[in-house]
């Protein structure tokens, strides 16, 4: 066997190093995931399978965590909470003779804040209070990212349904979708939780089911709860009454203001009939 043989064989037999945080390489494996991943990770986020024996996390993150995934997920999320947010503040307004109706874009910023955090910074704050208080747990970060990504597919449909103007459906699927998605999310974090003491599991358990809540419940409050009407809009069913142009306005300076006010729009009447001269 010759050196080129040799070398060749131990650079096959070294194990491969994974890529450094600071590598590109490093964050283009966490994009690297098939059509069937991402949407069975979409389905099985909504719908939990309790006495399985397996988790979500484990059956579906696991294999191989994803950022592809809560990205597309937040980021069509906010899309169509803005949008229908719009919409169902538009179809509220139909009929409505008081005020005129716009688009809200401070609802795209809103949606895009709550929702960012909610997908990156909760799952960080839980990841490293578990690291701070030495619990060994079974998920990784990337993995509680991912995990809290998908577990807001099942509110992309719901905010659609939303649009529609009827305050009890979008409370039952406020309620069905918090519960869906709440219960896939408890049932995976729950066996890292094992090792922590009863009191504190339940209190982190508390946590993450609170936090869960509060974003369901924004959505309906601030997006769909009722129509966001600018109280500085002007009147669409009552005109500007005539401006009155005052008596002492002289005769041969009258014809002046009202061709000015045809001009502007505006309808002067004279408030006399006297004839004044300079």
């Amino acid at each position: 066997m010759n050196d080129d043989d040799e070398e060749s064989e131990e650079l096959l037999n070294r194990e491969k190093k994974p890529p450094s945080f600071w590598e590109f390489s490093y964050y283009q494996s966490l994009f690297d995931v098939t059509t069937k991943e991402v949407l069975d990770r979409v389905l099985w986020s909504a719908l939990p399978r309790l006495g399985s024996g397996s988790t979500y996390l484990e059956n579906h993150i696991k294999p191989n965590p994803d950022l592809y995934g809560p990205v597309w997920v937040g980021v069509t999320l906010i899309v169509t909470t803005s949008v229908s947010s719009n919409v169902a503040n538009y179809l509220e307004s139909v009929g409505e003779t008081k005020h005129f109706w716009h688009t809200d874009y401070t609802r795209v910023s809103f949606a895009s804040s709550a929702i960012l955090l909610y997908i990156f910074l909760v799952p960080l704050i839980l990841w490293a209070g578990l690291k701070y208080r030495s619990i060994e747990t079974r998920f990784t970060l990337i993995e509680t990212l991912c995990l809290y990504g998908y577990s807001l597919s099942i509110y992309v449909p719901i905010s659609i349904l939303w649009a529609v103007h009827l305050t009890w459906l979008r409370w039952t699927l406020m309620i069905f979708g918090a519960l869906m998605s709440g219960i896939v999310l408890i049932s995976s974090l729950w066996p890292s939780l094992r090792g922590e003491t009863r009191k504190m599991a339940v209190i982190t358990i508390s946590l993450v089911l609170l936090m869960h809540a509060l974003l369901a419940l924004g959505f309906v409050v601030y997006f769909f709860h009722e129509a966001h009407v600018d109280p500085t809009s002007p009147s669409v069913s009552s005109p500007s009454a005539p401006a009155v142009v005052p008596s002492s306005v002289p005769s041969n300076l009258s014809h002046v203001v009202t061709r000015m006010s045809i001009v502007n729009g505006t309808n002067f009447t004279s408030s006399t009939n006297s004839t004044h001269r300079i």
